[in-house]
Formats: structure tokens, C-alpha cells, sequence
């Protein structure tokens, strides 16, 4: 049988001019500016505390319906991915006093949502991406209303495609879109995108692990998906630089935390060459003046940095790697991603083989160590997010609770196994 995502690809692709059609549609619809006025956040408040027993079931399918999507076996934006971003939302929710259970359930599904629409940009290419990226939500969500009686208020949904559709702007002044934006944005650096970018930025994009000596790269970044971006961790420092605002109560501090991860990333993605290290580091280390950086080459605090660095040290003396053959390096990654449950692409391996051959001993051993790192950082990630999930929740934080409890339960027994 076809994933659902599958069967609506089919449909559309005998007629394509439907999803302009649509998107212009939606976007008149939930550009409104009533949609987040106080009149419809009390109508959907009056909606959640009359339903609950409805969105704990609906709830329930969702978890289901997502995990059997077609567009969930796709490496780094599968259903580990979502798990992910809904993991960042519960936390948030906890930094937030006054968070409405409306408003919690919006940003779910908008996390749930935010990426299902990539599935499609392959086969319309000829049609703005971000058109795709909420059009295809609206059409599943409608997909799955069509089979249920007890569903989401209109005024809901369109706050969720508005959640997703403005996911490329830096801050949009409404509580529940950034959040959803932050969530998502959490993702992009750290060791949390470590495992996910194995599986889409090697294995499918094809970037080069190591990171290269090229002179320009101190004053300048590619930027993300342009012809130029060609390496991966050179991305990581793309995003470690100009990452936009994260607004919850405690975003400044998180923010810090996998920025200094970033920062270890990078140093032992270049121990042992200090050429490449002054490359990356150029302005923190004062190697150029402020006037010549390019806006893709922000400094980042220099405490951020100089903790990030000592981090590095701390961990290479540490953490011995002695065998550095491919196969082993291989081997290493093919763990990471099966621990933190990324789907692994067809070519994975070959892709990463003929890499590993053509590099260093030292270069391996830098790869091993990123490896290493992210992994142990992600355990203790793990340990504390378990600890979270035994606090006292209610309405949908409790099923969404149960479901990222199961998951890292499921993660940690296979980091124990391969440990």
C-alpha cells in the first residue's frame, strides 16, 4: 500500500497548476491578521479545553500517521528529526509560564508538519519551494481530516501553515511561529545535526567531510544549498555564525551552549592543522578586521569560543583513537546514525568509503573524534531530556512526553550496545 504523502504526490503531479493555486489561496487565508488576534486565541482556548479527550486520540493517529509517511524514511528530515523538534518544543514549553494548551497543540503540528513538504520539491521544481513547504502540510492535514470526525478548527490549521510558511524569516513577532522556528533551528548546529547530516549532507548531498584550506574562507562563507556549498562541517560553521534569534526565555543561553558545541566540532575537525584552525577561527582570532568579514562570516563571542576550544583539548586527552582505518571510520558513523535512528541512505556507504579512502590518517582521526564527540554529548543529552520527561505534564505536552521517553529509551539502549 502507498504512504498517504506518496498517493498526494500522484494526484498532483496530473495537475500541478493546482498547487499555485492553492498556495495563493492559503496565503490570503492565513496572512489575515485577525487569525492571531485575542478573539480567535479565546476561541481556540474554549476549543481545547472542550476537546480533550478528542486531541488525545487524534493525537494518538498522529503519532502513527507521521512515522508512515513516505517522506519520514528520508535521511535528516525523517521521523528522528521531528522527534527532535518536538523534544526542543516540550522543553520550551516548560520555560513558558502562560502557554495556552492551544497554543501548545499549535506548535506541535507545525513541528510535526514543518518538513513533509520536501518530499515534493524534487519532482516540482518549477514551483517555489516555500509554496511547497506549507501547501503540502494543508493538503495532508485535509487528507486526514476527510477520514475523521473529530478534528482541528479551521483558525488552528491556518496558524499551523502560517507557522510553517514563515519558517524563512528571523523573527516574525508572534509567540507560536517563532517557537516552531526555534525548535527547527536548534537542529541546525551542535552535535544534534551531527548523525542527521551524515545521512543528508554526505550521504545524499555528497559534501566533503573534511574541512579544506581555501584562503577565502576566512573572510567569507558559502551560503547554505548554493553551488559553493560543498563541505560539510563549513555549513555547521555557516549556521554557527548567522543563526537567528532564539526567543524562548532561556534561547539566549541555549544558544551559547550549541554554539560553544559548534565551536569543539570545528577544533577537532582541524586538530593538527593550524592553518585550517586560523581559516576557521579568523576573526575570533583577530586575523582580519572587522570591515573585510563578509555578513557570512560573523564573529561569534570570544568566550563562547575560548570555551569551545578548551572543551576540544579536554576531550582529545580524553579519548585516545587508535585504530583509524575507513572501514572503522565507516563503521563509527553507521552507529551514530543507528543510535540516534536517522535513516541511512541507499549509497551511504559507498559515498563514505570513497571519501575515507582518499584522506589522511589524521584526517580520519579528526573525523572519529567529531564522531566520538557528538555521540557522548548526545548521551548526556538524552539522560537530561529523560530526566524532563518524569516532570508532571498534562493535555498534549503528556502524549508528547510519552512518545520522545520511548524514543530515548529506545537511543540509549542502542548507545549501551554500541558503546
Amino acid at each position: 500500500m502507498k504512504a498517504l504523502d506518496r498517493i498526494i504526490l500522484l494526484r498532483l503531479k496530473k495537475n500541478p497548476r493546482a498547487i499555485n493555486e492553492l498556495a495563493i489561496r492559503l496565503k490570503k487565508e492565513f496572512s489575515d491578521p485577525k487569525l492571531f488576534q485575542s478573539s480567535t486565541s479565546k476561541l481556540l482556548g474554549e476549543w481545547a479545553r472542550n476537546s480533550a479527550k478528542d486531541i488525545a486520540y487524534t493525537f494518538g493517529l498522529l503519532f502513527r500517521d507521521i512515522r508512515d509517511l513516505e517522506c519520514m524514511k528520508s535521511s535528516g528530515h525523517d521521523y528522528a528529526y521531528v522527534i527532535d523538534n518536538m523534544h526542543s518544543a516540550l522543553r520550551i514549553f516548560e520555560e513558558y509560564t502562560n502557554l495556552s494548551e492551544a497554543e501548545k497543540i499549535e506548535i506541535a503540528l507545525a513541528c510535526f508538519l514543518h518538513d513533509v513538504g520536501r518530499i515534493a520539491e524534487k519532482i516540482f521544481q518549477k514551483i517555489d519551494p516555500r509554496k511547497l513547504m506549507y501547501v503540502f502540510p494543508a493538503i495532508l492535514l485535509q487528507a486526514w481530516s476527510d477520514e475523521r470526525k473529530n478534528w482541528f478548527p479551521k483558525e488552528l490549521v491556518l496558524r499551523v501553515l502560517y507557522d510553517i510558511a514563515s519558517g524563512f524569516e528571523p523573527l516574525t513577532g508572534k509567540r507560536t511561529a517563532d517557537i516552531v522556528h526555534q525548535c527547527d533551528r536548534e537542529q541546525l548546529i551542535g552535535t544534534a545535526v551531527i548523525a542527521r547530516g551524515l545521512g543528508f549532507d554526505v550521504g545524499i548531498q555528497k559534501r566533503h567531510i573534511v574541512i579544506p584550506g581555501i584562503d577565502a574562507l576566512q573572510y567569507r562563507l558559502p551560503i547554505p544549498e548554493t553551488t559553493n556549498d560543498r563541505y560539510w562541517l563549513i555549513q555547521y560553521e555557516f549556521y554557527m555564525r548567522n543563526l537567528y534569534p532564539l526567543v524562548s526565555p532561556n534561547g539566549k543561553k541555549i544558544a551559547e551552549k550549541i554554539k560553544k558545541e559548534n565551536v569543539v566540532i570545528l577544533a577537532l575537525g582541524c586538530e593538527g592543522n593550524k592553518d585550517v584552525f586560523k581559516q576557521v577561527f579568523a576573526p575570533e582570532l583577530g586575523r582580519v578586521r572587522r570591515r573585510q568579514l563578509h555578513w557570512t562570516k560573523k564573529a561569534i563571542p570570544r568566550r563562547v569560543f575560548l570555551e569551545g576550544v578548551r572543551e576540544a583539548k579536554r576531550f582529545l586527552r580524553k579519548n585516545k583513537i587508535r585504530n583509524l582505518s575507513s572501514d572503522v571510520a565507516y563503521a563509527q558513523a553507521r552507529a551514530l546514525m543507528r543510535i540516534e535512528e536517522v535513516e541511512i541512505p541507499t549509497a551511504f556507504k559507498t559515498t563514505l568509503l570513497a571519501q575515507l579512502r582518499k584522506y589522511t590518517m589524521r584526517e580520519r582521526q579528526n573525523f572519529l573524534s567529531v564522531l566520538a564527540y557528538a555521540k557522548e554529548k548526545r548521551h548526556q543529552s538524552r539522560l537530561l531530556g529523560l530526566r524532563r520527561m518524569h516532570r508532571t505534564k498534562r493535555g498534549v505536552a503528556a502524549l508528547i512526553a510519552q512518545e520522545i521517553k520511548n524514543v530515548l529509551r529506545r537511543r540509549e539502549a542502542r548507545y549501551k550496545l554500541y558503546n
